[in-house]
């Protein structure tokens, strides 16, 4: 038979488990070992992001070469055909497979939406940025609602504040 803890283990645990817990978000990041240089690095990653897109073409073909030179036999306008060749000169176009009647070609390409949310972020971060700012028209009966609904003596400091703006604009 096990015997119940006692009040003073159960506070104990208690004290144990309220150590544990992160006290904000910058420490629950920290536990997990996230922090400026760990999110930098990320974002310089995401600054040089690729994908690879897969096309199925019509065909057997066994090399690249040989969608190249049927491409330009073909006197083709297909722009996909022209990227394969312009892309297979630097090495991101490689055959997966043919299976059937078609062949699967990979293409290493830039992510261009990954790296502009990066290049946004960053800028952010760098303050490249203007302050947003914005116009807020209230009528008296609304802005009186607002600040009575506020903790004692907020409610002051903020009328207070106001006041001090609508004189200095005024001015």
């Amino acid at each position: 038979m096990t015997s119940r803890p006692s009040a003073e283990d159960a506070k104990a645990v208690g004290k144990e488990i309220e150590a544990s817990r992160p006290r904000s978000v910058a420490d629950a990041l920290a536990k997990q070992r996230i922090d400026m240089d760990s999110l930098a690095g990320d974002l310089k990653q995401e600054l040089k992001a690729k994908e690879t897109k897969i096309i199925a073409f019509d065909g057997i073909y066994k090399d690249l070469s040989e969608i190249i030179l049927m491409a330009a036999a073909g006197g083709t306008t297909n722009e996909t055909l022209k990227s394969i060749k312009r892309l297979a000169a630097k090495g991101s176009v490689r055959i997966l497979g043919a299976s059937g009647e078609k062949t699967l070609v990979a293409i290493d390409m830039v992510n261009w939406g990954v790296r502009q949310k990066a290049r946004m972020d960053a800028q952010k971060l760098l303050d490249m940025y203007p302050v947003e700012t914005k116009k807020i028209q209230l009528d008296e009966g609304t802005l009186s609602a607002i600040l009575n609904g506020l903790p004692a003596g907020v409610g002051e400091a903020v009328r207070a504040e106001l006041g001090r703006l609508i004189s200095s604009k005024r001015d």
